[in-house]
């Protein structure tokens, strides 16, 4: 039986002493095959073996829909195919957290892509080798990207006015550490991911100056103490909870 539940100390909200799973722990058996780097071989057959494993955790926890990692045009299918032959990160296979850091990870990823990371002013050290933690940079006194870990998670994820273009991809809901986000002044279309509910520690999110059309209130239920959108009469967003509308200039 899977479900959110509280066990040796984990975020959810339901006590379970006989759960297999709670959250992202894993189970022994999941386990015992995540050891990627402890694999026989090498070259491309470990790299086919690495895409296979990796496959297989993000359709099985639900963060990816199979078909979008078999379709070559999709930014899932491109993040999966560079976790799998170019990444050179080196996971600790003891780390009781695999599963959970691989996910942020592969999140990241697919944002990058989906967003047309090639082009990004700043690359903001985005697909480097190093821990996502790091994918960052200090820009005129100010981080962007993705910091502030705690524990190993990504609690701020900033890329305003870095030239992103696309639409938001699902995946950015897996990323429950997020506190505070900001889209600011890019090129991003579309509607906004129905998995942004799951963002419920998110306090500050911004937006705004984009092309984004839909509604927003899928996170007004999230107590959100400052959401700033393109809404109102300025905008194509629906938004009933958001601290202001229109283009006004971002609060950090």
């Amino acid at each position: 039986y899977k479900t959110p539940c509280m066990l040796s100390g984990s975020s959810g909200g339901v006590t379970c002493s006989c759960c297999m799973e709670c959250g992202f722990q894993v189970i022994p058996s999941v386990q015992d095959s995540l050891e990627l780097e402890a694999e026989e071989g090498s070259g491309d057959a470990k790299n086919v073996n690495r895409f296979r494993r990796l496959k297989e955790i993000f359709v099985r926890y639900d963060v990816t829909p199979k078909e979008l990692l078999e379709d070559t045009s999709t930014p899932q299918y491109q993040a999966l195919e560079w976790m799998s032959y170019s990444d050179k990160s080196e996971p600790s296979v003891d780390d009781s957290n695999l599963v959970k850091k691989l996910i942020q990870r592969y999140a990241l990823v697919v944002l990058y892509f989906a967003t047309g990371g090639p082009d990004w002013e700043n690359d903001l050290n985005f697909l480097s080798d190093t821990d996502e933690c790091s994918w960052n940079r200090s820009i005129r006194g100010k981080v962007k990207g993705a910091s502030d870990c705690k524990d190993g998670f990504v609690s701020v994820l900033s890329l305003k006015k870095n030239s992103l273009n696309g639409a938001l991809p699902s995946e950015l809901g897996v990323l429950a550490s997020l506190t505070r986000v900001s889209f600011y002044d890019n090129n991003l279309k579309g509607g906004f991911p129905e998995s942004l509910e799951n963002l419920k520690s998110l306090d500050h999110a911004e937006f705004q100056k984009n092309e984004f059309e839909g509604s927003l209130d899928l996170l007004c239920g999230n107590h959100i103490s400052t959401l700033l959108s393109d809404c109102g009469k300025k905008g194509g967003v629906e938004c009933s909870c958001c601290f202001s509308c229109g283009f006004r200039q971002s609060l950090r």
